[in-house]
């Protein structure tokens, strides 16, 4: 199954379908919000929304004319390479016990201008379904590009903690730093507002450091809205 440019996962199971309906509505959205070298993961009760900005030169085989870059034709006829090497690279777990990722869907990143056509960035949308609320959810992103800017990224999760209120944590995620326990007592976690505070479904929870943001866009907009 392919959609809007993109490459979905034909691994998807039935149960997911819902779930990738709105990644696909959202998935214009995602490719010009999400800035390059730039993820979030936002919990909402047993899901994981993840989106991903994933430098091309971090993949093999798929860059045919070495430009780094990849063009639509390259995406398409690449695809299940691509898939492969995301969900070996992008790994999602609670308390070590890995989590599939559902729903896959890929697609080319506009530069800085928003100027559609060959990529340095694809966008990478997900859905974490775990068995229950996770506890301790980990990430670890082991796909890193060639180029110095292209050697770390900027992470913000999001989630509603044990009082209801909504809280995110940001993180840097490096090659020597590429796995996280997300929400850890280790590291300061941002409360975003008062428990049990009306939250607007239109609202952006944004990263400190960008004007960009897709945390609202994949859980039907609202990251806190019931699941």
């Amino acid at each position: 199954m392919r959609g809007l440019g993109g490459v979905v996962s034909r691994c998807a199971t039935r149960p997911a379908l819902p779930l990738l309906l709105a990644l696909l509505m959202a998935q214009p959205l995602s490719a010009h919000l999400m800035e390059h070298q730039h993820g979030t993961l936002n919990f909402v009760e047993r899901r994981g929304y993840l989106v991903l900005s994933v430098p091309v030169s971090a993949l093999r085989g798929v860059d045919d004319n070495r430009d780094r870059r990849i063009d639509d034709r390259e995406l398409q006829r690449h695809g299940a390479v691509i898939e492969r090497q995301l969900r070996a690279g992008v790994r999602i777990s609670d308390d070590s016990v890995p989590v599939r990722l559902e729903g896959l869907l890929v697609n080319l990143s506009p530069d800085e201008q928003h100027r559609q056509g060959p990529a340095t960035h694809l966008v990478m949308l997900a859905v974490a379904m775990f068995e229950a609320t996770p506890r301790k959810p980990q990430i670890d992103i082991q796909l890193f590009g060639r180029l110095p800017a292209e050697r770390s990224y900027r992470f913000a999760a999001t989630r509603r903690n044990t009082d209801g209120a909504p809280e995110q944590e940001t993180l840097t995620i490096t090659p020597s730093t590429r796995r996280h326990e997300l929400f850890s007592a280790r590291r300061a976690v941002q409360r975003l507002a008062p428990a049990g505070a009306p939250i607007n479904r239109f609202s952006s929870m944004k990263f400190p450091s960008a004007s960009h943001t897709a945390l609202n866009m994949t859980g039907m907009l609202d990251p806190f809205a019931p699941g």
